[in-house]
């Protein structure tokens, strides 16, 4: 974004992982003394590591089916995951029940029910496995999160005939905002939100599904997209525009889940799924 440029769609090809971490100082590090925040043994961060990995709904399925795939390291990981974030692409949602946006919706709704249960079915197994070896274990939680990407293009005739507005409402109201989600997951991603409000799969517990809508304006000519690769928007003071708000919250609610996760770098990881696609999620 600060370059003006999304990266080529090629890229992907290139990349299989990326891994970073976000870091929110501990809410008790300002009341504590010096002489204990300076402990080797105090972290005065609570972390969350991300990874997104390039993986095919198809290795999932496999994986799940058999226990044996290509990428088996990399959806064990996965599978390790407490919260899960998934990103769909808005502008494959359709007022048509056929053709094949509608078809790559289904294929990514599929998927994503799939890895769904089978990180709660991993996650009961190995919670089973250290109760019965009476080791050290808490009774396992994933924390759903759901990003309508592209959210700006969305058509207006798909949110009238759901009877929405054309603008989702603030993070602020988190009733109205689950709502508005859930409206469109029951109309597009139906298996998964079945998944999701279910609030326990295989003795798992599922935390509530917080939902963001964000989007980039990228540079149009005469209301048109400009032919080849995009270009991000940008106001009069050189910034691009883009759903800073949406991209605040969704900050301020990854603290939440810092605090609430567990401790254990390992366990805390987040997985990223990318935009729905004929072989997502991944």
């Amino acid at each position: 974004m600060r370059r003006g440029l999304f990266p080529p769609a090629n890229l992907k090809e290139d990349i299989t992982e990326i891994r970073f971490k976000f870091g929110y100082p501990r809410a008790m590090n300002k009341i504590l003394p010096d002489y204990i925040t300076k402990q080797n043994w105090y972290h005065p961060f609570s972390t969350i590591s991300f990874a997104a990995y390039d993986v095919a709904g198809e290795d999932v399925e496999e994986y799940v089916e058999t226990g044996v795939t290509e990428n088996r390291r990399v959806i064990q990981e996965l599978l390790k995951s407490t919260i899960v974030v998934f990103i769909v692409d808005c502008s494959r949602f359709t007022t048509s029940n056929t053709g094949v946006q509608f078809e790559k919706m289904l294929d990514y709704d599929e998927n994503g029910a799939v890895l769904l249960s089978a990180l709660a079915a991993h996650k009961s197994q190995d919670y089973a496995n250290k109760t019965k070896a009476k080791m050290k274990a808490t009774a396992p939680v994933v924390y759903p999160v759901i990003v309508l990407s592209k959210f700006d293009q969305i058509q207006p005739e798909v949110l009238n005939k759901l009877g929405l507005p054309l603008t989702p409402p603030s993070a602020d109201s988190t009733k109205e905002r689950v709502n508005y989600g859930e409206t469109l997951l029951k109309q597009f991603l139906p298996q998964m939100l079945a998944l999701l409000k279910g609030n326990r799969l295989v003795n798992v517990n599922f935390d509530q599904t917080a939902y963001f809508f964000s989007w980039i304006q990228t540079e149009k000519v005469a209301d048109m997209n400009v032919a080849g690769r995009p270009v991000v928007a940008r106001d009069s003071q050189g910034d691009p525009i883009f759903s800073f708000d949406e991209y605040k919250a969704i900050i301020e609610y990854f603290r939440y889940l810092a605090e609430k996760a567990p401790d254990d770098v390992e366990e805390a990881s987040a997985i990223t799924l990318p935009e729905n696609t004929s072989t997502s999620p991944g």
